[in-house]
């Protein structure tokens, strides 16, 4: 019981910075840096750029699929690297960790790996469906 509690505070933790830093209040955040870990152009890490530009996607079928813009840093920088590029995403991806090991006790160890894999199946298939 205290594994959940403490996974759904950790969960709380981890979407609360996540929030603040959408909406620009979060302490860390350094406007001076705007391309930094926590700048508010953080999300463009992922992609290689040069001269304060990022690149032009490949054309080939893994950037097509995943509906790419630009060139990666480095391979899956953009898909399921993500979460070191900035963090954002970082965050993201430890509340979704959080959440499901808070399941754990409760439905045991499997079913917690169960609730992320479908977590982030759901979660890719609604993000394609309901992105410009």
């Amino acid at each position: 019981m205290i594994w959940t509690i403490l996974s759904l505070i950790a969960a709380v933790l981890c979407y609360s910075i996540r929030e603040l830093y959408y909406h620009g209040k979060l302490k860390w955040q350094d406007e001076k840096k705007p391309f930094g870990f926590w700048g508010e152009n953080s999300d463009y890490r992922k992609y290689k750029m040069e001269d304060g530009h990022t690149l032009p996607p490949k054309d080939n079928w893994y950037y097509r699929f995943f509906d790419i813009d630009h060139l990666e840093k480095f391979p899956g920088s953009a898909t399921g690297f993500v979460l070191v590029s900035d963090g954002v995403h970082l965050l993201q991806t430890a509340f979704k960790l959080f959440l499901a090991l808070s399941f754990a006790p409760l439905t045991g160890w499997i079913w917690a790996g169960v609730i992320w894999l479908i977590w982030g199946i759901f979660f890719t298939i609604f993000y394609k469906i309901l992105s410009r």
